[in-house]
């Protein structure tokens, strides 16, 4: 590793999968070429499976489970009856599902989700509405990797390569917010009392 004299955190991430802990030290001096060994502690990992399923009780395929450590526990989908499985050190964490693409399912997030052994655990997606179109900007170039949402809902995705996007909501009065990715150069975009009573094409510009 190569890096200017200065004070660092040194990280150290084991291969996706490795049972080891992420190693941290702060304050590492680097001021001349020099040696440092890094021993990684052993971490048992859980499994966590179950199913994606709708209110039906039918499987979801290509939702993903999101454990918000993605160096730690990387993000899997469900296949196509709704089954996944994570490996997960012990610990607690926040918990996200994102719906299947361009879907009018609604995402799913459990603060304080615990891993302390072995777990099996299935999650229902109930259904809202969904609001779609394209985000383009004022010369009519697609947007790519912007966010929508309504109100707290979103859907986890970001707009596509083509600009479109899609957000899902319950019945109800919104703002209707497009945030663009970090480091683009447009603002961010607010449609207020938008009302959601059905599925909904709404084509959004955002200005620089």
């Amino acid at each position: 590793m190569i890096a200017p004299a200065g004070t660092y955190t040194l990280n150290a991430h084991p291969k996706t999968g490795a049972n080891f802990a992420v190693y941290t030290e702060t304050n590492v001096v680097l001021n001349d070429n020099s040696i440092k060994n890094i021993t990684i502690a052993n971490q048992a990992k859980y499994k966590i499976s179950g199913y994606v399923k709708d209110a039906n009780g039918t499987g979801l395929s290509g939702a993903e489970i999101i454990f918000n450590v993605p160096d730690v526990i990387p993000a899997v989908f469900s296949n196509s009856v709704g089954y996944y499985e994570v490996y997960a050190p012990a610990g607690t964490y926040c918990l996200n599902i994102w719906p299947p693409f361009d879907s009018n399912y609604l995402s799913y997030e459990q603060q304080g989700f615990t891993v302390a052994g072995v777990n099996t655990k299935n999650f229902t997606l109930t259904q809202g509405f969904k609001v779609s179109g394209y985000i383009t900007d004022s010369t009519g170039n697609p947007v790519f990797g912007a966010l929508a949402t309504l109100g707290n809902h979103l859907s986890g995705w970001y707009s596509k390569a083509t600009g479109y996007y899609f957000v899902t909501a319950p019945e109800g009065t919104y703002t209707l917010t497009v945030q663009p990715r970090t480091g683009a150069n447009f603002t961010a975009y607010a449609l207020n009392n938008f009302v959601v009573n059905g599925n909904i094409i709404q084509n959004v510009t955002v200005t620089g």
